[in-house]
């Protein structure tokens, strides 16, 4: 069986599925993040136990920044999780491969390998709990995929200070936990006209990245994106309306996968190594 699993900044997602070739899961649980390391990763390990499966290899996406070892070096919304490897003591457990990747990177991928992003290229947004994103090219027939940092692009929307480090982040007042922050209510309770407030914010966001990155096609992804579709035909007027210096673009949609976009990338992860 592959094992793929999906750590947000809300919660972590378990599933496992006969081939790693189609987005059909066998067993699934959900559960929310605790934000400690060892009691996450144990709530991990445990739920792919009771699935009574042999684990044949494990694919990871998770919300931050990796570097080269698996280690996650900055996760503005696990901070319990900062400088662990995950995929290593995975694979200390089930003594198989595990592959991780940022999610963003992983729900591009999926995209790409069996969504609505197949042999296109595409701008990837994730818009939930925080705001991540990647750049897909194609190249020889192949994804080329750069993760980006959307949420940390700096603006003025703010004076709060980020887990990152940085003041000003873009998701501190566009990410699902900015949101609740910035209008002090419940994200249910966030009226139409404040929801416009953010659309406009996020929009310019998204308008910094098309300049640099110009695309015809943007995916969203995300808690919010895919129950906030109004928004979603917001940001595409107001890029119509402001995009001046390059054509923006024309076709702005919400992924297939709805909110298992990062699950459906951590088993692209392990199609695309397959066949790598």
């Amino acid at each position: 069986m592959y094992i793929a699993i999906d750590i947000g900044g809300t919660n972590i997602r378990v599933a496992a599925f006969k081939n790693n070739n189609q987005f059909k899961f066998k067993f699934l649980k959900k559960f929310f993040v605790v934000n400690n390391y060892k009691q996450d990763l144990e709530k991990i390990i445990s739920t792919i136990t009771d699935f009574k499966v042999k684990v044949d290899s494990i694919g990871v996406s998770v919300a931050g920044k990796l570097d080269s070892s698996g280690k996650i070096l900055v996760s503005p919304n696990l901070t319990g999780w900062n400088g662990k490897k995950p995929a290593l003591d995975l694979n200390k457990h089930f003594k198989c491969r595990v592959v991780i990747q940022n999610d963003a990177y992983a729900g591009a991928l999926a995209e790409a390998e069996f969504g609505k992003g197949r042999k296109k290229e595409f701008l990837y947004i994730i818009w939930g709990t925080g705001i991540g994103g990647a750049i897909v090219r194609v190249n020889n027939h192949k994804p080329i995929i750069t993760a980006l940092e959307p949420g940390h692009q700096v603006f003025n929307f703010t004076k709060r200070k980020c887990g990152c480090g940085q003041i000003g982040c873009l998701e501190l007042s566009c990410g699902g936990d900015g949101i609740v922050k910035t209008y002090k209510k419940n994200i249910l309770k966030i009226t139409d006209k404040q929801w416009n407030e953010v659309g406009n914010r996020i929009a310019l966001g998204i308008a910094q990245m098309l300049v640099n990155n110009p695309v015809d096609i943007i995916i969203f992804a995300g808690a919010i994106a895919v129950h906030r579709k109004n928004q979603i035909k917001q940001i595409k007027q107001n890029l119509k309306n402001n995009l001046h210096i390059i054509k923006p673009p024309t076709k702005l949609m919400v992924s297939s996968f709805k909110d298992y976009s990062s699950l459906a990338g951590a088993l692209a992860l392990l199609k695309y190594y397959d066949k790598n």
